[in-house]
């Protein structure tokens, strides 16, 4: 049998790699809900423009 603190340090460690887990699935989870929601967004504003891209100073402006 194991000693009571052992036991106990094992439990914690456990808990804390499945902690980890969950935290990192969560964020990778996050990062393609993000992507997701930016490219429907992305769609419904080229709707509503026609397909065209914003040009702040206009269409035949140079970038200098």
């Amino acid at each position: 049998m194991l000693p009571r603190k052992k036991k106990l340090s094992q439990a914690v460690i456990g808990y804390a790699i499945l902690f980890c887990l969950i935290v990192s699935a969560l964020l990778i989870v996050g990062r393609y809900v993000r992507n997701a929601f930016s490219g429907r967004v992305r769609q419904a504003g080229d709707s509503f423009g026609s397909g065209e891209v914003y040009a702040p100073y206009g269409p035949d402006a140079s970038r200098d």
